[in-house]
């Protein structure tokens, strides 16, 4: 009974930020993530398995609040389902820093990263700015022109976009070429 309650608090907080988000029409202005906010949110996430060395951190505005996000990439090689490349964007809307994370198995599929996860070279990290309209274009939906470009040196490289009007289960678009 004893871990019920936060349990239920933080499904009720989820309904919450998921209705509030469907109401408000205007993209709030956000308020800038740390560095400390990313550092915190990876702890959080991976624990101590989480080398800070091979993490790449970046900063940018790609949820397009107005605000600084934060960015990083690592390869996930603790995972029992094999190692997972995971890109960890850190925003703050106001209410307190809130993470979102994507991750990518290896293999040859249109989501996946080639190579083995293991092998250099090892998938990197970087933010790549567009025109809205291209990012538009790129993904079949309003988007911040911002993306966080995946590159791992043998297939093409993978762009997600944050979705304007993205769903808290769905906050990014994917372009691959």
């Amino acid at each position: 009974m004893r871990g019920l309650l936060p349990i239920a608090c933080a499904l009720a907080w989820l309904a919450a930020d998921a209705g509030a988000q469907a109401q408000s029409s205007p993209r709030p202005a956000g308020v800038a993530a740390t560095r400390a906010d990313l550092d915190r949110e990876l702890r959080y996430q991976w624990g101590r398995s989480l080398d800070p060395r091979s993490v790449k951190a970046m900063s940018g505005d790609v949820t397009c609040d107005g605000a600084v996000d934060q960015v990083s990439g690592h390869v996930d090689s603790e995972a029992p389902d094999g190692p997972f490349y995971r890109v960890t964007v850190v925003s703050n809307d106001g209410s307190g820093a809130r993470s979102d994370v994507v991750s990518f198995e290896f293999g040859a599929g249109r989501e996946q990263l080639c190579g083995d996860g293991k092998a250099a070279p090892l998938p990197s990290v970087a933010l790549e700015s567009r025109k809205p309209e291209e990012a538009e274009e790129l993904v079949g939906q309003p988007a911040c022109g911002l993306a966080i470009r995946i590159e791992d040196g043998r297939c093409d490289a993978i762009r997600l976009f944050w979705l304007l009007d993205g769903t808290p289960e769905e906050r990014f678009g994917l372009s691959r070429n």
